[in-house]
């Protein structure tokens, strides 16, 4: 880290004084009027498909395991995520769940010691790994291999091409590009399938809204 505490600018979102910021600008404002895809929509991945078991990868602020409302299913919560301010602002938040953390970077094989889940989220992750969605393809790879049959994956992630912007979302989406907070020019929702495909899952469902490509995936 710098002095600043940012390795690059692609750390920005994540500085700590930013975080602070963080739901109610991307959660509050960014998701409805940028992405055109409401937080409730997402949210409701969540309520659907967390298990007891459960694995979140990118973590974020834990901004929606903290807000869905599934406290009674969730029995061991492992966290991921290269960032460690992120890691630890997430684990605090949802400390009543007493997770376990792994900081890595997601393009590894996960270092989980033989953990395996029945659920696994991904939400806002893709969009901020480099390279094109072909070679983003690794993280799922990785996530399957520490899922137990039957288990289900899902997220989202901001797509950068062939889906409409609102102006708002042309202007944001055209700074993180220029910044390297995004790496998602070419992500599209065909490109994210076949992203996803790289997982071996045995179902499969990809669709769009907004500029937000969301998935579902069972192994």
């Amino acid at each position: 880290m710098s002095i600043s505490g940012l390795s690059s600018v692609r750390d920005l979102p994540y500085a700590p004084r930013v975080l602070d910021w963080y739901d109610p600008f991307v959660h509050g404002f960014s998701n409805h009027f940028a992405w055109r895809c409401p937080t409730a929509r997402i949210s409701s991945l969540y309520r659907a498909h967390v298990s007891s078991r459960h694995l979140d990868v990118g973590v974020g602020t834990g901004y929606f395991l903290d807000n869905a409302g599934i406290d009674e299913r969730i029995d061991h919560l492992s966290l991921i995520d290269l960032n460690p301010e992120c890691l630890s602002r997430t684990a605090e938040r949802l400390r009543r769940f007493r997770p376990t953390r792994l900081h890595q970077d997601v393009r590894a094989p996960f270092q989980l010691g033989g953990s395996s889940f029945t659920s696994v989220s991904m939400t806002y992750l893709l969009h901020c790994v480099p390279g094109d969605m072909a070679d983003k393809g690794i993280v799922f790879r990785n996530v399957s291999e520490v899922m137990r049959p039957g288990a289900t994956l899902f997220g989202a992630t901001i797509l950068g091409h062939g889906a409409p912007k609102s102006a708002i979302g042309r202007l944001l989406m055209s700074t993180y590009l220029r910044l390297g907070i995004f790496s998602n020019a070419s992500d599209d929702e065909a490109s994210l399938r076949a992203a996803v495909e790289q997982g071996g899952f045995s179902q499969i469902d990809v669709w769009t809204e907004g500029c937000v490509g969301l998935f579902v995936a069972v192994k």
